[in-house]
């Protein structure tokens, strides 16, 4: 009887692992715009308020190859190359009804960003999730009740550019 419960259990267990297949995704990243939230953060000491925003993406990649890790920083991925930074942050301000490009204090100043591999080291799988990344503005930065939006877009590890979302509008500096 144990025996009949054991192979019955192998059956089961090979049958159900026979019906997963792996998504079939694009090896060029794909993502979709999910949330934009703001919290106003006050220093206990200074009473200076600034403004952290929070953008959160979906993400799909047919052969999982996001993300880089600290030691990317050679080739392609060398500072003040186009891959240094994997995700693309275009500010966007709103001006009567027609949005502009935010300006930025100096050539050098930028809000894109590196986020950290997430692929599983030498697999070539798909990988699906969110990225999240946090944003913060002087409220001292801008005239009161300003209105932004965000372009993003990333960079895989063999520098594929995933599409370009556009997030919702979102007030900083509100009074």
């Amino acid at each position: 009887m144990k025996k009949i419960v054991f192979f019955s259990f192998i059956f089961l267990v090979t049958l159900l692992g026979g019906c997963y297949s792996k998504p079939d995704f694009s090896k060029v990243p794909n993502i979709s715009f999910v949330a934009i939230q703001k919290f106003t953060i006050i220093n206990a000491i200074t009473t200076a308020k600034s403004d952290s925003l929070i953008i959160t993406l979906k993400f799909q990649d047919g052969d999982g190859d996001l993300g880089l890790d600290q030691g990317d920083t050679l080739g392609l991925f060398r500072n003040g190359q186009l891959y240094y930074f994997n995700y693309k942050v275009s500010v966007l301000v709103k001006n009567g009804s027609v949005f502009n490009p935010l300006p930025l204090p100096n050539p050098s100043f930028t809000y894109d960003a590196r986020f950290p591999r997430l692929e599983d080291r030498g697999r070539k799988n798909p990988l699906e999730g969110t990225l999240t990344r946090n944003i913060n503005f002087s409220q001292s930065s801008f005239a009161a009740n300003t209105i932004l939006k965000f372009k993003i877009k990333i960079y895989d590890r063999a520098s594929n550019l995933s599409n370009e979302i556009e997030t919702s509008e979102i007030t900083v500096k509100q009074l």
